[in-house]
């Protein structure tokens, strides 16, 4: 039961695909990966934590403060992109057309969420239009990732897996005391009669 829970969650591979990016250059990238499940993925641009908070959130559009707070700061990346789906495209836009963010060892802004066919092919072409040389400490790339919400599903079936198996495992303890006192009371009684007889 445990290991089915484990497996659940492991025999995923949740990051789908990396491309590192030189955003100090204008550039062409193309990302091609194939779906493993019926899933939503997520398309971002990822960055390590090297610049002071407020900056690295301004520089990168994630609209956490007022634009007026940026200063010299203000969002100049410019990325353009599209989502291919054997062949033919499904989705496009710019870095610019989302504000969505997150936040944690890394800081990172979510491009696009898009839904996949479990064994399908997709290509994610992106150009960079304006470039950003004060990004290039971040280092930053682009990821392709299943969704957050498909995250919390495999936890929920790992975690009800792994408390199933304790609770299997207290239940078989529980089994084994019993027939283990059972056992004991049987031999004391019947000693008991012998020496009564």
């Amino acid at each position: 039961m445990f290991a089915y829970g484990y497996f659940s969650y492991e025999r995923y591979d949740w990051i789908a695909a990396e491309e590192p990016i030189d955003v100090a250059a204008h550039g062409t990238y193309e990302i091609a990966f194939k779906s493993q499940m019926n899933a939503s993925y997520e398309f971002e641009l990822e960055t390590e934590r090297n610049l002071e908070f407020r900056e690295q959130n301004c520089r990168l559009g994630i609209e956490t403060h007022k634009k007026d707070e940026c200063g010299s700061s203000i969002e100049k990346l410019l990325i353009q992109w599209s989502i291919s789906e054997g062949g033919a495209e499904i989705a496009s836009g710019k870095s610019n057309d989302t504000t969505s963010g997150y936040w944690g060892p890394q800081i990172g802004k979510t491009l696009h969420w898009f839904q996949t066919k479990k064994d399908t092919e997709y290509t994610i072409a992106a150009e960079i239009v304006n470039i950003d040389p004060a990004l290039v400490a971040t280092n930053p790339h682009l990821k392709i990732s299943i969704g957050r919400m498909e995250h919390k599903g495999a936890f929920v079936i790992s975690g009800l897996a792994f408390y199933a198996s304790y609770l299997l495992a207290c239940i078989a303890v529980l089994i084994w005391l019993f027939g283990f006192v059972y056992r004991w009371w049987s031999i004391k009684h019947s000693k008991q009669r012998q020496s009564d007889a």
